[in-house]
């Protein structure tokens, strides 16, 4: 008996050993290596608003060039241009089913219009401006990122990648009601992400992605630079990222990523840098800042001066005219006169049938506009540190509080503004909800915001959306 039992013990440890050297540790078969498997993607941009006010110039641009990049490293792309929120529902119900019949590796990015409310992020469909009225009803005309981030944890498949270029937002809360000390530009950031999700936004955490001077925006020019090289962790791509857009934006805007990915990622197997006798590619250098004779600008607080006639507010990223209408750029100054009866124009003028005109080119922009009241609030400077906002009869109003200079408006870096009278009222793009026939204007005189009739003759401050240098 004993002898049996010893004869048992040998067979089962011969069997045991046998096993341990023909199966892989940890089962029947090693993991297939994440960067090999099935890459689909779903890439959407969101250009056209259906509103002059409210339209974006690059984000089409970015997707069709990420979505070509994704095809040449494999990924089964589905790009999506001005998606309405029906359709943005369907297009990400449809690719979370993708993942869960293939598995794999899925990658969702967005760019577009992007807001947040109640510590909510939303991305805002084309249709939404025309229906928003209220704050409260962002979860009923937008995409709530939360949803994307369960609606994809659902499909179950290896991990995910999430990319929001979502937050360019000057204009669009400017006429949404409700939204005091609770609707922000920008996203908010999920620092939790589902396992083996990895997020990466365009800015930190409220803040203002710039748009970009060419056909492609600082985020996705940096982005597609990284998805080039051989041999890099989707980590090593966002950090690459994030470096690359804060030289270029002069630290105004952050990208930021958040990641609970257990394994490696590599976008492009050019290289396999584990591979017996290939060499890995050396680290990508961090992009270095220009110097300083390429620097055309000068720094006074938040603003940039640019030599040319315009000013960036590095807060906002706004570009402003420095003169208003009616005055001529001199090379140092404004000259002219501001007076309602020489240079005054009605709103009627201004924004004929309540849409933006077109202005004539300055600088080497032509898509100049007149601003919203919100964004006409942002030049306001009170001298005595105290500005003040109140509410009458449901309208918020602002202006300057105790002992201050006249004109409220920093008179460096906009010269000549008289300081009252009507050449110190300027117009905005907002219509007065209450009254067909008013307008939102501000005066620089206290720097108080109201309405008044539209053929009222006052002055005009152009802006557009540009990318701080």
């Amino acid at each position: 008996m004993y002898q049996q039992s010893i004869l048992n013990r040998l067979f089962y440890f011969t069997l045991w050993l046998l096993l341990a050297l023909t199966v892989p540790i940890g089962g029947m078969g090693a993991p297939q290596n994440v960067s090999t498997l099935p890459r689909m993607a779903l890439v959407i941009g969101n250009s056209d608003y259906q509103s002059d006010l409210y339209n974006l110039s690059n984000p089409v641009n970015d997707a069709v060039s990420l979505a070509a990049e994704l095809r040449r490293l494999g990924f089964e792309v589905t790009e999506l241009s001005n998606l309405n929120k029906a359709d943005m529902e369907a297009a990400i119900n449809a690719f979370a089913m993708q993942l869960y019949e293939k598995k794999g590796v899925g990658l969702f990015y967005f760019s577009g219009h992007g807001m947040q409310y109640q510590r909510e992020s939303y991305l805002i469909p084309v249709d939404a401006m025309v229906k928003l009225r209220f704050a409260q009803q962002l979860p009923h005309f937008a995409i709530a990122e939360s949803l994307i981030l369960s609606t994809l944890e659902g499909a179950s498949n290896r991990m995910n990648i999430v990319l929001l270029d979502a937050c360019r937002d000057n204009a669009l809360s400017a006429n949404i009601i409700g939204g005091k000390g609770k609707l922000s530009a920008g996203l908010g950031v999920s620092s939790s992400p589902p396992a083996n999700f990895i997020i990466g936004y365009a800015a930190a955490a409220g803040e203002a992605a710039q748009n970009g001077y060419g056909s492609n925006s600082p985020y996705i020019i940096n982005l597609l630079s990284a998805l080039r090289q051989p041999g890099l962790t989707i980590e090593s791509v966002l950090k690459q990222v994030r470096n690359g857009v804060m030289v270029e934006t002069s630290m105004v805007q952050k990208p930021q990523f958040y990641s609970s990915l257990s394994d490696d990622f590599v976008f492009n197997l050019a290289v396999n840098a584990g591979a017996v006798g290939v060499k890995p590619p050396p680290p990508a250098a961090i992009p270095q800042p220009p110097v300083a004779p390429a620097v055309t600008f000068e720094v006074r607080g938040h603003y940039h001066i640019h030599l040319d006639g315009t000013v960036t507010d590095t807060r906002t990223g706004l570009m402003w005219k420095r003169c208003a209408e009616g005055q001529t750029w001199t090379g140092t100054t404004c000259s002219g006169t501001l007076t309602q009866e020489t240079t005054g124009m009605t709103w009627d003028e201004v924004m004929p049938h309540g849409h933006q005109k077109s202005w004539p080119s300055f600088a080497g922009y032509s898509d100049w506009r007149v601003p919203t009241i919100e964004e006409l609030r942002t030049l306001v400077y009170c001298s005595s540190g105290k500005p003040q906002t109140w509410n009458d009869t449901n309208e918020e109003f602002f202006s300057c509080d105790g002992n201050y200079e006249r004109p409220t408006i920093d008179q460096v870096v906009f010269p000549n503004v008289p300081r009252e009278g009507g050449g110190s009222w300027f117009w905005s793009a907002s219509a007065y909800a209450s009254a067909s026939r008013d307008a939102w204007f501000l005066s620089f005189y206290d720097g108080i915001n109201g309405w008044d009739d539209r053929s009222y003759a006052i002055q005009v401050r152009l802006v557009r959306v540009g990318r701080v240098q």
